[in-house]
């Protein structure tokens, strides 16, 4: 009881926290391609942000969120620099550029908005391979499961056989750790890939709740492959792409299609004329 009102409080004060932050939330894009933020019940707060600083869209949706099906949008950047004017003028560097509170409609909208008509749309999701959960089931479920036997083995030959009540305790114990870190495993891998159109490039990632990546692909710095022992064995890499202060990954993809990625965003990066910053 204790424990779920103390969770009960902590979910309300992060609820009156985000209304005060929040609160009258407006946004709007000048004709001259800046977008701009203002919001707060106490202390009112304005953003801005022109089009070329941004570097990625990130797309998130957290598990509570996922329950009210909202999500929020992060218009990452590069660092926060502020140009001569915007020093001169007392402007603060944008920390922190969200849109919080968008149903899936809205979330398109403004894709759309921001990368051109048809984004949203125009991205096809594709998963990885299923070698992603016979691997992290080895590490995360068979080799727990292995060292425990093996204590349990030791103790009997040093210290005698357990107690019998204690064994249905163990088995339970076991049972459900395989099955939650079963269930976690399961869930990444559905959450985790990629998707890719003529101008814009997508990574996904999450567990209950889900994180999108949306980037122009000029907008990578570099790119690198990696492959553990098995994946070489399954005939599959891992893409690690760079941008601007962050670095998404989509793993376990087949090695032909991980090397095209990475050529055809390195080709991006090398050969569009526009500034990525």
């Amino acid at each position: 009881g204790g424990v779920a009102l103390v969770i009960i409080v902590i979910f309300a004060l992060s609820a009156l926290a985000s209304v005060v932050i929040h609160y009258g939330f407006r946004l709007e894009r000048s004709d001259d391609g800046v977008w701009r933020t203002s919001a707060g019940l106490i202390e009112r707060r304005e953003n801005r942000m022109p089009d070329h600083k941004i570097q990625a869209l990130i797309i998130r949706q957290t598990a509570i969120g996922r329950l009210l099906g909202v999500w929020e949008v992060v218009f990452h950047h590069a660092g926060g620099a502020r140009s001569g004017a915007e020093r001169a003028q007392g402007r603060a560097r944008v920390r922190r550029f969200l849109v919080p509170g968008l149903d899936e409609d809205e979330v398109a909208r403004l894709v759309d908005e921001v990368f051109g008509a048809g984004s949203w749309d125009s991205l096809e999701w594709r998963g990885v391979d299923r070698f992603y959960i016979r691997h992290h089931l080895r590490y995360a479920v068979l080799l727990p499961l292995l060292v425990l036997a093996t204590g349990l083995a030791l103790t009997g030959l040093l210290a005698g056989p357990l107690p019998v009540e204690r064994l249905p305790w163990i088995a339970s114990g076991a049972a459900g750790w395989a099955l939650l870190a079963g269930w976690i495993i399961r869930a990444r891998w559905r959450r985790a890939g990629r998707a890719r159109s003529r101008d814009l490039f997508g990574v996904s990632e999450g567990t209950i709740g889900q994180r999108l990546v949306l980037f122009r692909p000029f907008k990578t710095q570099w790119v690198r492959l990696t492959a553990s022992p098995g994946q070489r064995r399954h005939g599959l890499q891992s893409l690690i792409i760079a941008l601007a202060g962050r670095r998404p990954v989509v793993p376990y993809l087949p090695r032909t299609v991980a090397q095209s990625l990475r050529d055809a965003l390195t080709g991006a990066a090398a050969c569009d004329p526009r500034p990525w910053f």
